[in-house]
């Protein structure tokens, strides 16, 4: 699970008065230790993925502006900036969302939580930057309007952050540490994707690495441009949202980019929120509490949530850092973590079971057993896989494909092992 370092005196200044660690441990269901060194540096383990949106100081911050009813806003306002995407890029990396945000206060600290968020975000909920990879620039560099294209591995050149001399896209993959380690995601295409304003400066190489002119942040900078690049705007959308948000922590001003494709134009981020609808006797048959409206709706509201009673439910704007809320029980859970488990009154279960192996099963785990013992080797791989899975292998199959999968890797129940016994001895090789 991702652990973060977050600076006690940056939070409280992002916050704005003193605060409680034990309490905000409850509050996003984390860990926190203070370093034995520093004590000002504490690291907050978070206990799951679902809320990516906590994986930086201001996202805490936020969450304890809510908790302790510190009013705050953010403002959306409709920029003058265009981005162009080349349908060339459609056969590498398809989508780009992108946000400018201007008078940022930076620092030491902010810039760290900054560099920080981007690397976990990318990590962790954008798969090692398959699904997502984020670009933070300069924007006062950037000449508009920006290009989104590809160019031919060996036909252009520029200064990857961190050198100080002029690389090939191909000599960047085979040469630079960032492009050894994600090289492999756009290096079997025949063009690689380039993000350059109208000035030919080549901002950066996604989702490899950004420019030297213009990729660097300091605590000069004051004005900043963020792109995400990735498939699915389920990925690309929350992160772009999410690093923004954390600027518009630091004083910024959020303004919408244009990014404009050969046949439609979308605004991002996007302004609109999500909505959810729920009842009173939802939240109380999953939570197993009787609690009035006026506390739910209170509840709620320290969750982030903006209420409206509709008839005999409650209609929900779902805030714009919040990509985890899918149903009532997502809300349910928010109005627990509000309402503290801890006063959660214990009750002896009515029905008390004892479960155990069936006959089949324990007969296989003793064959399996056996078989580690004769040297082989166990292999365990998911049932649901993506459609490149049955491309490499060459095999045709009809398999199901599910309607509304988390991820593209995980789109059809395969219907043979062998192709997913490929894909784990290409990521084996040494094995």
């Amino acid at each position: 699970m991702p652990t973060i370092e977050v600076s006690r005196s940056d939070l409280k200044r992002l916050v704005g008065k003193s605060f409680n660690l034990e309490k905000i441990a409850g509050w996003i269901k984390a860990e926190i230790n203070v370093d034995e060194r520093d004590k000002d540096l504490i690291h907050v383990e978070l206990k799951d993925v679902n809320r990516p949106d906590l994986f930086s100081a201001e996202g805490i911050a936020r969450e304890i502006k809510l908790k302790l009813g510190i009013p705050f806003s953010y403002e959306i306002r409709k920029g003058n900036y265009v981005l162009k995407v080349n349908p060339k890029v459609k056969k590498v990396r398809p989508l780009i969302a992108c946000s400018v945000v201007k008078n940022v206060k930076l620092d030491e600290k902010a810039i760290f939580q900054l560099i920080q968020l981007q690397e976990k975000l990318c990590e962790n909920f954008g798969l090692k930057r398959k699904e997502a990879a984020i670009g933070i620039y300069d924007f006062d560099k950037i000449r508009w309007p920006v290009t989104y294209t590809t160019f031919k591995p060996d036909s252009i050149s520029f200064v990857p952050l961190g050198f100080n001399k002029e690389m090939t896209l191909k000599e960047i993959l085979q040469n630079h540490e960032k492009g050894k380690q994600y090289g492999h995601l756009i290096e079997n295409a025949k063009e690689w994707p380039i993000l350059i304003d109208s000035e030919k400066h080549i901002l950066s190489m996604p989702p490899i690495i950004n420019s030297e002119y213009s990729g660097k942040v300091t605590e000069k900078t004051r004005n900043v441009f963020v792109e995400v690049t990735g498939f699915e705007k389920r990925f690309v959308f929350p992160c772009l949202m999410i690093m923004t948000l954390a600027l518009a922590e630091r004083k910024g001003k959020i303004e919408t980019v244009k990014v404009k494709s050969r046949f439609k134009s979308m605004e991002t981020p996007e302004t609109k929120k999500k909505q959810i609808t729920v009842s009173k006797q939802e939240i109380e048959e999953v939570l197993g509490l009787k609690l009035k409206e006026k506390e739910i709706e209170k509840l709620l509201r320290k969750s982030g949530f903006e209420v409206k009673k509709k008839g005999k439910t409650l209609a929900l704007d779902i805030p714009y850092w919040r990509q985890d809320i899918m149903d009532a029980r997502d809300v349910a859970e928010d109005v627990a973590i509000t309402y503290g488990y801890n006063n959660f009154k214990a009750e002896q279960p009515t029905v008390i079971s004892f479960g155990k192996l069936s006959r089949e099963s324990e007969f296989k785990k003793k064959v399996a057993n056996m078989l580690i013992g004769f040297e082989a080797q166990e292999i365990t791989t998911f049932m649901l896989v993506s459609s490149d899975v049955f491309k490499k292998a060459r095999v045709k199959v009809q398999a199901l494909e599910i309607a509304n999968p988390i991820s593209s890797n995980y789109k059809f129940l395969r219907t043979m092992l062998f192709p997913s016994l490929l894909e784990f001895f290409s990521l084996n090789k040494n094995a």
